[in-house]
């Protein structure tokens, strides 16, 4: 990477020498669609507006990352840990949490339409507001999380533990619940 300009970076690169630089080096605004972000650490990066439609961040750490009002359309985090992180306002419709960690997660006023939380760890987390609407939440561990107000129309919480978790206000309108029972 040495001796070359910003223009023959790749984005990965960059991404790279921005992390390289300090500590919480800030993302904010960047274009990293489609990227392939796979397997690295990236714990409190600040990737706040950024656009990662169709990034891959398998097994990515992210942990106390901030997301905020991020596009995050189609990305594939499966494995991924999120513990902490902030994703308020995040665009993450069709994206893939599949088996990630997102442990006292902030995922308030999140458009997560279509998207994937299977077997994923959402202990705590926050979902106030969240449009998931035909989310499939199968498996996932909801303890303790909070779902005021979130949109669950025809999502699937089949196998979901929600031990503690705060429903209040939350429309299960054709959700499968944890049972296997529709909600009418």
């Amino acid at each position: 990477m040495e001796g070359r300009s910003m223009a023959e970076m790749t984005r990965k690169e960059f991404v790279l020498a921005m992390i390289s630089a300090g500590d919480h080096p800030r993302l904010s605004g960047l274009d990293l669609a489609g990227l392939n972000l796979n397997t690295l650490d990236l714990a409190r990066v600040n990737l706040s507006r950024v656009q990662l439609q169709g990034a891959h961040l398998i097994s990515t750490h992210l942990d106390d990352a901030t997301f905020d009002d991020a596009n995050m359309q189609g990305a594939i985090l499966s494995g991924a840990s999120l513990n902490g992180a902030r994703l308020a306002r995040a665009m993450m419709a069709y994206a893939s949490f599949s088996g990630a960690k997102l442990t006292n997660a902030d995922l308030r006023k999140s458009s997560c339409q279509h998207a994937v939380f299977s077997n994923a760890d959402l202990t705590g987390a926050k979902l106030t507001n969240a449009s998931l609407t035909r989310a499939n939440l199968s498996g996932a561990n909801l303890t303790g999380t909070n779902l005021t107000n979130a949109d669950l129309f025809e999502a699937n919480l089949l196998n979901a533990n929600l031990t503690d978790a705060d429903l209040t206000g939350a429309d299960l309108t054709r959700a499968t619940m944890p049972d296997g029972s529709i909600h009418l």
